[in-house]
């Protein structure tokens, strides 16, 4: 009975080292296979390649495509929700310009029944801070549905002048804005010294105090609400879904140039 129990018990120690062996060997194989190493979204080679080669157009177009293959019903929602941000943050950065601008020193321009010039401000700033934390958040959420769209946000915003875009150039021209004139106002550094800060750098929105004085009217809520019907990405909130048929072509248009520094054609 001994001498037939001791293979059994070498087998055992050789059939445990076999286990282990193979163990390792399994383990081993793992790693040596790229996709245990890598996230759904990292950068592709192709990527990495256009990139060396300098080809940025031909590289934010793949982005996109690579985006499209795995994007959701509620994604453009989330764009629209960061553009609604952004001029918002517009709209203060310039209210907060044409009160500076404005004859603050005059008590004749404050009603005693309105806000002063410093609740004004007061009321600017806490609404950009809060603001901002919502950009933040959005932002996130944005960049955490898809890498390829994660990597050209990014790259695209790098560019301090992105909104220059000549599609987005175009928009601010077609909504009065000063980019149809020779003021420079887009391009002004005083826009990022509100407490709106960097996120306040854009385009015109209705509160621009150059725009004001060069239309020469002031805007009524019907005519201000026929624009954002017109060209508010954000109003059509509800209305975006994923297939881009779906879309209208201007907010298609604006969105390509918005987050991904591209056009078609």
């Amino acid at each position: 009975m001994r001498t037939a129990g001791r293979p059994c018990a070498a087998m055992s120690r050789s059939d445990s080292t076999n286990t282990l062996a193979r163990s390792d060997s399994e383990n081993g194989d793992e790693l040596l296979d790229p996709e245990m190493l890598s996230l759904p979204g990292d950068r592709t080679p192709e990527e990495a390649r256009l990139e060396r080669e300098g080809c940025i157009r031909d590289l934010q177009v793949f982005r996109y495509n690579l985006y499209k293959k795995g994007h959701k019903a509620d994604d453009w929602g989330d764009f629209a929700d960061l553009i609604f941000l952004e001029d918002s943050l517009r709209v203060n950065c310039q209210t907060e310009i044409a009160f500076h601008q404005g004859p603050k020193t005059d008590t004749s321009y404050w009603v005693p029944e309105l806000p002063s010039f410093e609740e004004e401000m007061n009321s600017l700033y806490e609404d950009n801070w809060m603001r901002t934390r919502a950009w933040w958040y959005t932002r996130g959420t944005l960049l955490g549905i898809s890498g390829p769209l994660k990597r050209a946000f990014e790259l695209w915003r790098s560019d301090p002048l992105w909104y220059m875009h000549p599609v987005l150039v175009e928009d601010c021209k077609s909504k009065g804005g000063c980019c149809g004139r020779n003021c420079g106002c887009c391009r002004d550094p005083e826009r990022k010294n509100t407490s709106a800060g960097l996120l306040g750098v854009g385009h015109c929105t209705p509160n621009c105090h150059c725009c004001r004085s060069s239309r020469g009217f002031e805007l009524s809520e019907k005519r201000e609400r026929f624009l954002a019907d017109r060209f508010s990405v954000c109003d059509y909130h509800d209305e975006l879904r994923t297939v881009e048929d779906e879309i209208r072509p201007y907010h298609h248009r604006i969105f390509l140039a918005y987050f991904w520094g591209i056009e078609c054609g």
